[in-house]
């Protein structure tokens, strides 16, 4: 493609249809959207995004990635997912990256504090068994038609409802309310906490007293969601006012009835069982997740993991009785948010027989938490560790882990880590009426024709494209290296560290420290090459000079004193000299802001990143030292006009075009 066609000239000026025809077919197109948050009386937005085909008239949804949205990881209730951030469409398709929908979806802040109203109406202590029997009754045949049985038995067997009165008038709308009233008491498991969620720990115990609690917690939720799934129209009106934790337990309650049965052993004709035992509906369903999770991540010992879940009938434990994590899993019993992703690898690490005793911290769930086994690193989805490496050759993506990635010396073998990083100097505030006004802009403010206009002028746009052809070659990972930041509280706790890449750059070792945990987001694919309008500024740049030249961008100086000048434990950085240092870094005293490579906070910086795969994570590396969130785009797919406007409609300061995923090499 040529810009301007040959049909025109520099002096011609198109009409709108002409001009959406001509440039914007085929482009991404970004809106922003808020939704005020269900489940609570304050009123707080919070934040989506689409990206779509701009074409005339309407818009064609493009996806970043088929399977971005996991299995369980995200439950939609009364039209907004339940957990936050979102999980669904969280991953993009390049490994170390998020969606657009997902990095727009944390702006939307925390969650208010939720204030517990004291209800008179509490929960009547059951014997167990009556609680099992009617929680076999209700996963059998559904809710009681017959509403006066239903209210009879609920208010003088479930809950104290001290306004009750037999033989009254029964409604549906107040036994939902008399339910929700019972399920606020702060007795019960708090299931929005991901360390909470993983449910085998409370159906599957020893402990007598937990396990009944957590049987009468699942019962009034069941309840709860049949009574309301019985609302008809109503439903979701009903949903929408449900306070926060009780919405959790609906959660609990859909999640329980598509994924598990009761089996009453000892029923006889004529007479109710009174033992039961729990069955898995999906059991054959999670054991070939878990097969491609292990082969997308390609787990080092494939052939062990495939042989144990064969299960052979020789007597030994059944997978979903092995232990909580492994049980949650198997079973699918399986709650919205990032628990699904630590219950994954959990599992698998649980499923090898090479692994005698599980590594330690799994259980906090820790965003920043990794792990080293066999010659390998794999690093959770929010790890900076994982965000970078997540462009090297062979490296994916999936269930939240990114890996197989380069082992360390540092570490020992297995060794679980927690990477130590700071918020980034350049990130967008969050829940406020500037991120508001920000997201209801978003497609403005990258609009591919520039500000509605009655004629376009031709030259008002040029038309990027990226040099593909002039590659660099010398950029070569050396290690990943740590050192230590601070040490466990506890046995139970990994250590914490400091993270730097060291790289070889024309001869010279060049370390750049992991210092901010920045994003990467995925660009989608658009149908360009498209112009790009003036006022939409960028710099182009190849990544070598990330570390010659530029010093500076938007007023944000590199400081690139590695780790080991600050700490004691300095092996890990001793390959590089202070010179090497001042290579990647000046001080504020000897940058020019004026200068070729510094220029205005309102231009995006591109680099070209083409070539070995080294060359993106040099420039994710750098983005991370430095501090920026990025752009990530496979040049062949994405073209250049349509990265830049995503990175305006992000409000993030820099864009990486690289040559794609690992399966396409």
């Amino acid at each position: 493609m040529s810009w301007p066609p040959y049909s025109l000239s520099r002096e011609s000026e198109l009409s709108g249809e002409k001009a959406e025809l001509l440039i914007s077919r085929g482009v991404l197109f970004f809106e922003g959207r808020f939704l005020q948050v269900n489940h609570t009386l304050i009123r707080q937005p919070r934040f989506y995004a689409t990206v779509s085909f701009a074409a005339p008239g309407k818009h064609l949804e493009a996806s970043s990635q088929p399977g971005s949205t996991l299995a369980d990881t995200s439950l939609v209730l009364s039209g907004q997912p339940l957990e936050h951030p979102s999980m669904a469409q969280c991953f993009g398709a390049l490994p170390g990256t998020i969606t657009f929908n997902r990095y727009i979806n944390t702006m939307s802040g925390p969650r208010p504090p939720e204030r517990s109203p004291k209800y008179e109406i509490q929960p009547r202590a059951t014997d167990n068994l009556l609680v099992l029997q009617r929680l076999h009754y209700l996963m059998m045949n559904g809710w009681d038609r017959d509403t006066e049985i239903a209210e009879e038995f609920l208010c003088t067997q479930l809950v104290y409802d001290p306004a009750w009165q037999k033989g009254a008038l029964p409604q549906l709308e107040r036994q939902i309310m008399v339910l929700i009233a019972a399920l606020s008491n702060p007795i019960w498991i708090d299931f929005r906490d991901p360390t909470c969620q993983v449910l085998a720990n409370y159906y599957d115990t020893e402990d007598v007293d937990v396990e009944k609690h957590f049987w009468q917690q699942l019962l009034l939720s069941v309840e709860l969601d049949l009574r309301l799934r019985a609302a008809g129209d109503q439903e979701d009106s009903m949903i929408s006012h449900v306070p926060e934790k009780v919405a959790w337990d609906l959660a609990l309650s859909k999640v329980w009835l598509s994924k598990m049965a009761l089996v009453p052993i000892d029923e006889g004709f004529r007479r109710p069982a009174t033992n039961f035992h729990v069955t898995a509906l999906t059991k054959d369903v999670q054991k070939e997740r878990l097969l491609n999770f292990a082969r997308k991540i390609k787990w080092v010992d494939m052939h062990d993991v495939e042989d144990m879940l064969e299960e052979d009938s020789d007597g030994g434990i059944p997978l979903e009785f092995q232990n909580a994590h492994t049980s949650s899993w198997i079973t699918g019993t399986i709650l919205p948010g990032p628990s699904a992703c630590w219950l994954a690898m959990r599992c698998l690490i649980d499923c090898d027989p090479n692994i005698i005793n599980a590594p330690h911290g799994f259980d906090k769930m820790e965003p920043n938490f990794g792990f080293q086994y066999r010659g390998t690193t794999w690093w959770y989805f929010q790890n900076i560790v994982g965000k970078v490496l997540g462009s090297s050759r062979d490296v994916n993506q999936d269930y939240g882990w990114v890996g197989p990635c380069i082992p360390s010396d540092d570490l020992f073998n297995p060794q679980t880590v927690l990477i130590h990083t700071e918020d980034p100097p350049v990130k967008p505030s969050t829940g406020t009426s500037k991120s508001k006004s920000r997201i209801q802009n978003l497609a403005a403010r990258s609009a591919p024709l520039g500000p509605p206009a009655h004629r376009y002028p031709v030259r008002d746009y040029v038309l990027p494209l990226p040099d593909s052809t002039n590659i660099v070659d010398c950029v070569r990972i050396q290690k990943l290296a740590f050192n230590t930041h601070s040490l466990p509280t506890s046995a139970e706790d990994p250590t914490t560290y400091h993270a730097a890449i060291v790289f070889a750059v024309e001869n010279e070792i060049i370390p750049i420290r992991l210092r901010y945990n920045v994003s990467f987001i995925h660009a989608p694919p658009c149908r360009g090459p498209h112009p790009l309008f003036w006022d939409y500024a960028y710099q182009t740049i190849k990544v070598d000079e990330l570390l010659l030249d530029l010093r500076c961008w938007n007023g944000v100086y590199i400081d690139a004193t590695p780790p080991s000048e600050n700490n004691s434990c300095a092996s890990s950085f001793t390959s590089a000299s202070s010179a090497n240092a001042n290579a990647i870094a000046d001080a504020d005293a000897d940058a020019d802001p004026k200068g070729k490579k510094t220029p205005g906070p309102e231009s995006i910086l591109v680099v070209e990143g083409y070539g070995v795969r080294d060359n993106e994570v040099l420039a994710r590396a750098w983005a991370s030292h430095i501090g920026f969130s990025a752009i990530v785009a496979n040049g062949r797919e994405t073209c250049m006009a349509c990265a830049v406007r995503m990175a305006y409609a992000a409000s993030v300061h820099m864009v990486i075009l690289g040559e794609g995923s690992p399966e396409e090499e």
